[in-house]
């Protein structure tokens, strides 16, 4: 199979009759670690194929970008996480019997090709805070594919150092943070109370995995979680599911909604909350 008609039947097909619906439908992208398996060129083909698809919005491995039909109130802002932690220390993830987070000094081997090399890219986490600061949106939300919390239980050292990064700024100025990585479907709020970063409302954390490879949530690893960080609170997960999240944002609220798909095929509704 070449590369023209698997990205075809990847990126193109599934979402045709959706792009049908509206003149304005468009899909944010951003680089996943499976992305970055084979080399620089094979992710950089990839935002090649976006930057030319009516379909897509992808111009860099990071951006910020507002939806049309918004009226500039929501404003996006893509990193690319792999380039992060390639650009990190990240340890192995091994948890204690109780669930609890295990401290070695076991290092991973960083992804080659996802090390940064351009002046920006080594300075992605100083873009995001000044982008973020200088944003006049209502709602700011950051989209990434390693979330900052999770319920797996397989990549909490993945998840701390991408919150060492940039959590500092999201929690000051973001409202949410999009992530999947996890094949669940979670929904946290961050107090961001252990920075001394006074919000209005929590941050809203939201895990869309569940459409690939089904994954359990590791419940001793939740408990452990639950007292070890106070300030992130956990009001749904659930795994060994196929589903999606739904987020529909007004001038009110950003409401998510979290579903699954039946082994029939009909979608149910899991979960909603409103911030």
């Amino acid at each position: 199979v070449d590369d023209a008609k698997r990205f075809d039947d990847i990126l193109s097909a599934p979402y045709e009759k959706l792009a049908a619906l509206n003149d304005d439908f468009k899909v944010y992208a951003t680089l996943g670690n499976h992305d970055w398996h084979t080399s620089r060129a094979g992710a950089m083909a990839q935002i090649d194929y976006m930057r030319q698809h009516s379909m897509y919005y992808m111009n860099d491995f990071f951006y910020r970008a507002i939806p049309p039909g918004t009226n500039g109130d929501v404003e996006l802002f893509v990193v690319d996480t792999e380039m992060l932690l390639a650009s990190t220390s990240v340890k192995d993830a091994v948890l204690n019997a109780d669930g609890s987070e295990k401290e070695h000094e076991k290092y991973k081997t960083p992804r080659a090709a996802a090390i940064p090399q351009t002046n920006g890219e080594k300075n992605m986490v100083a873009w995001l805070e000044q982008a973020l600061s200088q944003s006049k949106a209502k709602y700011k939300i950051i989209l990434a594919h390693h979330p900052f919390w999770s319920a797996g239980g397989g990549k909490f050292e993945q998840a701390r150092s991408i919150r060492a990064l940039i959590r500092p700024s999201v929690c000051k100025y973001a409202d949410a943070y999009f992530a999947g990585h996890e094949h669940t479907l979670e929904v946290y709020l961050d107090s961001c109370s252990d920075l001394d970063i006074e919000r209005e409302k929590p941050l809203l954390q939201l895990v869309s995995g569940a459409a690939g490879k089904q994954r359990s949530v590791h419940s001793s690893y939740v408990t452990a979680q639950d007292e070890a960080y106070p300030e992130r609170q956990l009001l749904f997960a659930e795994g060994g599911i196929f589903g999606f999240a739904g987020v529909n944002v007004s001038s009110e609220r950003v409401q998510v909604t979290l579903h699954s798909v039946e082994p029939n095929g009909d979608i149910k509704k899991l979960f909603d909350y409103s911030l």
